[in-house]
């Protein structure tokens, strides 16, 4: 059973569902624009980014005019206007929260994800609102609440995984990072 769900979160990885009811792009930047650490024009800017390039829309949801963005090139977070972005490839369709059963578990339970990044690029995984520093070739235990927790993992010249999972309470779980992916 424990390799059955395991193969299944994997599934469910590759077919990348999360955030309720928003969905993730692929942009093109169409003109020259800073990438802010908050969404407001008066936010500590993070990096420049010219015209053509590439960044990842965490989520098509407008805050304060911005954008939810990854510069893939560097791993680094931020907002862009979103009038600065084009969208070129749907990446992801999220799943409703509806669709996913209740599941079994006290409000109290924890659960523990051993996180073993098998890349050469220290990575960032985010569950929910709170990040966690991957090393590259290193092991890492993280303890969350139970329930259905929203992730990202990304970090430099690396393709942004998004997902979410249904996390039973008492129970341990295994995530593998590779240049694949999740």
């Amino acid at each position: 059973m424990k390799y059955l769900r395991t193969a299944f979160f994997l599934l469910a990885i590759f077919s990348l569902s999360a955030l309720n009811g928003q969905s993730a792009y692929y942009g093109k930047i169409n003109k020259y624009s800073n990438l802010y650490r908050m969404s407001s024009n008066h936010s500590p800017i993070l990096a420049w980014l010219s015209a053509k390039t590439t960044v990842f829309v965490v989520s098509d949801v407008v805050v304060n005019g911005f954008l939810h963005v990854i510069y893939p090139e560097s791993g680094i977070e931020g907002y862009i206007n979103q009038t600065a972005i084009d969208f070129t490839d749907k990446a992801l369709d999220y799943a409703s929260a509806d669709t996913f059963a209740q599941p079994l578990y006290e409000q109290t339970d924890t659960v523990v994800i051993k996180v073993t990044n098998n890349t050469s690029r220290t990575l960032t995984l985010k569950i929910d609102n709170r990040n966690y520093t991957i090393v590259s070739n290193a092991q890492q235990r993280i303890t969350v609440a139970a329930g259905k927790r929203r992730y990202i993992v990304f970090g430099p010249k690396f393709l942004p995984v998004v997902g979410i999972e249904v996390l039973t309470g008492r129970q341990n779980y295994s995530w593998k990072i590779s240049a694949m992916g999740l």
